[in-house]
């Protein structure tokens, strides 16, 4: 799969992962298993919600 699907891909479950913060009080916490580099590059396409995500990020 090339570069670019992987990233959309990522940054489509970023986004679930934020949707699910925002809207389920049971849904608390992601698992990155230390790979925190997926936030840089979700940021890198996504700018804008680094200020408004600033307690998971």
């Amino acid at each position: 799969m090339p570069f670019e699907k992987h990233r959309l891909k990522l940054v489509n479950l970023i986004d679930d992962c934020l949707e699910l913060f925002e809207q389920t009080d049971e849904f608390k916490s992601f698992h990155l298993d230390g790979q925190t580099i997926v936030l840089d590059d979700y940021l890198e396409i996504k700018p804008e919600k680094k200020k408004s995500s600033r307690r998971i990020f």
